[in-house]
């Protein structure tokens, strides 16, 4: 039961905000290039 209810938890976060991971993945790129640049 217990890994179930996990198992569901993630399987909902995973799936819920794809496009909002996208825009954080592109503003940690935007950011790490940024910060290679200034170095």
């Amino acid at each position: 039961m217990f890994s179930d209810i996990s198992r569901q938890a993630g399987s909902r976060r995973a799936y819920k905000p794809p496009a909002q991971v996208l825009i954080v993945n592109l503003q940690m790129a935007v950011i790490g290039a940024a910060v290679h640049k200034d170095m």
